[in-house]
């Protein structure tokens, strides 16, 4: 990952052209200077990066972690949550029991009541 400049000439002038780094690069420059324990000014000394350029990766960086940047998508499974409820228990005369478990359909319950309630 070391920033090496192209040299371009134009004229007498002899300029240095630093590639651009890719995001990835960024994040990860950025993270070795925040292990390192180091100033800027000194990371930057042994990485030959300008001061102004990692000052600027920090301050794009600032709210974005290195994970946060290379999170990719998961698949997720959503399942129906488990009822925590207790059954429903009806005694009836006769010590007839109904139990119901998790939801129910209230007029079913209804008709079921008055069958079981009805003299046979």
């Amino acid at each position: 990952m070391e920033n090496r400049p192209e040299a371009e000439s134009s004229g007498s002038q002899t300029r240095q052209r630093r590639r651009k780094r890719s995001r990835s690069e960024v994040f990860a420059i950025v993270k070795e200077f925040r292990d390192s324990g180091l100033s800027q000014r000194a990371f930057c000394g042994t990485r030959n990066i300008p001061l102004s350029t990692l000052t600027s990766w920090l301050k794009k960086t600032r709210n974005r972690s290195v994970a946060e940047a290379e999170r990719k998508l998961i698949p997720i499974r959503i399942t129906a949550a488990k009822s925590e409820t207790k059954p429903l228990e009806i005694v009836l005369a006769n010590d007839r029991v109904i139990r119901i478990q998790g939801n129910f359909d209230p007029d079913l319950l209804a008709k079921l009541l008055s069958v079981a309630e009805s003299p046979c």
